[in-house]
């Protein structure tokens, strides 16, 4: 099982439980600063397991995701990402991008 060590918080945290016979390495490239995230590349799949705590700067965290989702589209690789984000996607959001 792989965990992000908990850095930026008291709650919250990531975790990724791959076989062990699944070949993977870790993308610390893609590792966003301020939350709690983890990012694997295996043979077939890149996988990316996000917490982001309620109480952080939304357009910090939308601008850093989307910078990460950006060098995941040029690799071309197939991506599943995973974990609570904190947005409520439902609601049209007051976050103006200047």
């Amino acid at each position: 099982m792989l965990t992000d060590g908990r850095k930026f918080s008291i709650g919250g945290g990531v975790a990724l439980y791959l076989k062990s016979n699944v070949n993977y390495m870790l993308r610390d490239d893609l590792k966003i600063d301020g939350i709690e995230n983890l990012w694997v590349d295996t043979q077939d799949l890149l996988i990316g397991v996000l917490y982001n705590p309620p109480n952080r700067f939304q357009r910090e965290f939308l601008d850093e995701f989307e910078q990460v989702l950006h060098s995941i589209l040029l690799s071309k690789r197939k991506c599943l990402i995973l974990g609570d984000i904190n947005i409520n996607t439902l609601v049209k959001s007051t976050i103006a991008k200047e």
